[in-house]
């Protein structure tokens, strides 16, 4: 009887515990609705930050992370899921009354709201986000691999490269059955797939997101390596010891010989082909190491010292004559040696947010395989030569780079655009100009046009001053393939197309177009780009009406509006009263984003077509006039609100 006792005993808290829970439900409905309150709140505020970092990283050049965009698609669905437990909820309210007989609904409701209660909890602590954007720029990812694997047979490789690239968002979908990869990411990876001695190729990727244990690396034999995180466990003195911020200054201690206190890249390495270090702290001994004396490892083709806070360029460069790829971005150096013109073989040199005034002459012309050129924020500093002088150079040594594809620069001078359009070959991908000086009018002539109609993919323009910007006149060639603009000019008051071509057939493949333009009265122009997917406006703090009526009478006389435009974003337009009138039609619009447009008075829609989303704020929602009240409650659906912070 004792047995039969302790086991019942053991057995009833099992049962009644689960039971009492379930029974609770029905009682606790109000309670557990109404503590969805301020979670949702504050998951909504933290969307809102997110959103805003990565609108911010967005107009710096950076593109989404896979990681935040899936963060940012459960949260909709999550909230959308709140919304329907709330509306449940205020129905029972309404048919029963504040204490409802109906036992199953207030069971299921209240289950359901505790349920999601978590779910919403988790994804606030998930939202915590250090980087929420990455470059979009040829990069090489991460294989996990460790020390002693062999690297697979040369196509497996590739695929699973361009599987990466895909997650990584450096693959472009092209309809729904094939992708699009930038050429230099694809010349990239074909170099990552080709190692010549693939039976011995050793990868090590020291990764701390999955607390990866790196035991025994025989670093004699390590080709690739990449430091990308601040918790490793590594080997040192047939040790293995913690890798933190707070006891690396003891590791690094450890020996008197520069390289024996660096247990992450010991100067044994010397087959290295690939180092890439992110994030400098705490890998500060190995990248001091690296700095003082890069010539160690002769084999080099591929280093990325990327925000690591160097203030120098790495000593010995000039005898890595293998090197291709070198990335030191964000950092704080100041100047650039001329012994960079040795490196024959580079193809990648980015340089970008640095402290760099001046590139020194001479070094490109011998940099003649370059394809990927970063010098954004390189300005105009001390010379012993004048401000033209030095431009006029720089420009002209450009014309020897016959394999360039992507070329960032910050002009000074309208004659500097004029000096780069006139080189007699641009075969660029990628096209940053910036402006630092003052100019009323900005001119793309046709000759530029002529020259990039076949390359040109990605434009920025950031002027600030200019008024009105002019697609020069008479065009014979299109921008055929460029699908990503920019247009940043605080003063733009107009743009000025040519007389023989429409904007339409002068831009038939743009798919993104992006404008922060303080002073432009309407976007009319975009209504047929044939291929626009999505159309973002920032800051147009003059637009009253975002799009003029178009003309014509009967059926068929006017040309269908926005054939593709897929999503339309509107932020920070204080004196927008209305979008369009019906003239203009969203035939393939799934989702709008009404953000800060407080004197919006009316949506641009006569009925709910493909509209999937709308992302607006609850007071500009319900100020919003309707002639139809149908139309308001069959969209109410697809309202979420843009919670704002007060």
């Amino acid at each position: 009887m004792d047995c039969v006792s302790q086991a019942v005993a053991a057995v009833i808290p099992s049962i009644i515990g689960p039971v009492l829970k379930n029974i609770a439900y029905p009682f606790k409905v109000a309670d557990n609705v109404k503590a969805l309150d301020d979670p949702i709140l504050k998951l909504s505020a933290a969307q809102t930050d997110v959103k805003a970092k990565v609108e911010n990283a967005e107009r710096q050049g950076l593109t989404q992370a896979d990681l935040v965009g899936n963060w940012l698609r459960q949260v909709e669905a999550v909230k959308g899921e709140v919304d329907d437990i709330k509306r449940r909820y205020q129905e029972r309210s309404r048919c029963f009354g504040s204490q409802s007989f109906n036992c199953w609904s207030n069971f299921s409701i209240s289950k359901d709201a505790a349920k999601k209660l978590m779910v919403v909890q988790k994804l606030c602590e998930d939202g915590r986000f250090e980087d929420v954007a990455i470059q979009l720029r040829p990069e090489v990812p991460e294989l996990l691999v460790g020390s002693e694997v062999v690297v697979p047979q040369e196509e497996a490789n590739f695929q699973e490269i361009l599987r990466k690239l895909l997650s990584a968002c450096l693959l472009e979908e092209v309809g729904s059955e094939y992708v699009k990869m930038h050429d230099v990411i694809r010349d990239m990876a074909l170099w990552i797939a080709r190692g010549e001695d693939k039976e011995n190729d050793k990868w090590v990727v020291l990764d701390g997101l999955d607390q990866m244990r790196h035991k025994n690396i025989r670093w004699s034999d390590v080709e690739r390596a990449s430091l990308i995180s601040y918790e490793l466990m590594v080997p040192m003195n047939g040790k293995e010891l913690p890798l933190n911020p707070y006891e690396y200054d003891e590791l690094i201690s450890d020996g008197s010989d520069e390289w024996e206190g660096v247990p992450l890249i010991p100067c044994d390495a010397t087959r290295l082909q690939f180092v890439r270090v992110r994030s400098g702290y705490p890998f500060t001994a190995t990248i001091d190491a690296l700095v003082q004396n890069v010539s160690i490892f002769p084999d080099l083709a591929f280093l990325e010292l990327r925000n690591c806070d160097l203030y120098s360029f790495p000593q010995g460069i000039s005898q890595l004559v293998k090197l291709e790829h070198l990335n030191l971005e964000n950092n704080h150096i100041k100047s650039v040696p001329d012994e960079l013109k040795h490196v024959r073989n580079l193809r990648f040199l980015s340089l970008g947010y640095n402290s760099i005034s001046l590139f020194p002459k001479g070094v490109l012309p011998e940099l003649k395989e370059l394809m990927v050129l970063d010098l954004y924020n390189i300005n105009r500093g001390s010379s012993e030569d004048g401000e033209e002088q030095y431009w006029t150079w720089l420009i002209n040594e450009l014309r020897c780079l016959s394999k360039l594809r992507c070329l960032s620069i910050n002009l000074q001078q309208p004659a500097h655009f004029r000096n780069l359009l006139e080189l007699s070959n641009l075969p660029v991908r990628t096209l940053f100009l910036h402006y630092k000086n003052e100019t009323n009018i900005l001119e793309i002539p046709s000759s530029f046009v002529g020259k990039v109609q076949d390359n040109l993919y990605k434009l920025e323009l950031k002027v600030r001053s200019v008024r009105k910007l002019l697609f020069g006149s008479n065009y014979q060639s299109r921008l055929g393939n460029l699908e990503f603009l920019s247009i940043l000019m605080d003063e733009l008051e107009m743009i000025e197309w040519p007389w023989n071509v429409a904007p339409e057939d002068l831009l038939p493949m743009l798919h993104y177009l992006f404008f922060e333009c303080w002073r432009i009265l309407d976007v009319t122009w975009t209504l047929y780009l044939p291929s626009l997917r999505t159309l973002k406006l920032f800051r147009c703090v003059h637009i009253v009406q975002l799009f003029e009526p178009v003309g014509g009478c009967g059926s068929g006389a006017i040309k269908p509006t926005f054939p593709s435009l897929i999503r339309l974003e509107l932020e920070l337009l204080p004196e927008m009263e209305i979008i369009c009138n019906e003239s203009i039609t969203f035939p393939s619009l799934e989702e709008i984003t009404i953000h800060k447009c407080p004197k919006l008075k009316k949506l641009p829609f006569q009925s709910r077509g493909k509209l999937k989303t709308i992302k607006i704020e609850s007071e500009c929602w319900e100020q919003l006039e309707w002639g139809d009240n149908d139309l308001k409650q069959d969209l109410q659906g697809l309202v979420r609100d843009l919670w704002r912070r007060r």
